[in-house]
């Protein structure tokens, strides 16, 4: 198989896995809209998902996904991919932070309206990341493919 062929798999893969943690998210945003009265029964559950969900994914990027292959065949996006990577690790640690906050049960529906600005927040900072993901696999693909013509 050929380098496009198999960058081209894995970017599907990847974009399903976005499409994936789009749906999460509007889970996770449905329920803290549903936080009246008191913090709703999903939200726990639904924040483990998306902690796990993020650990896979970020790991199918770093690991077995994309970001090696454009070092390795790109290496001068070497530092901007470390940039990405680092932001992989801020993003998965604000998630676990906010599940583990959502377990104190001292937690009111104020501390979960704060939680929802802070998820939005968190929402703001992964669409970010994934559109800078979008240029650099852009730029890599069409430097990569206008090399080898």
């Amino acid at each position: 198989m050929s380098t496009v062929e198999t960058s081209q798999s894995v970017f599907e893969e990847i974009h399903e896995e976005h499409e994936h943690l789009q749906e999460l998210y509007s889970r996770v945003r449905a329920e803290f809209e549903a936080a009246v009265g008191g913090r709703p029964n999903g939200l726990n559950g639904l924040f483990t998902v998306l902690v796990d969900v993020l650990e896979k994914h970020f790991a199918h990027e770093e690991e077995g996904g994309y970001f090696r292959e454009i070092v390795e065949t790109l290496p001068r996006f070497a530092s901007t991919v470390e940039r990405l990577q680092h932001q992989h690790g801020v993003l998965l640690e604000t998630a676990q932070v906010m599940r583990l906050r959502l377990l104190r049960p001292e937690d009111s529906v104020v501390s979960l309206r704060a939680m929802q600005v802070e998820f939005d927040d968190f929402l703001r900072q992964c669409c970010d990341h994934e559109k800078r993901e979008d240029e650099l696999v852009q730029e890599a693909y069409w430097q990569d493919i206008g090399a080898s013509d």
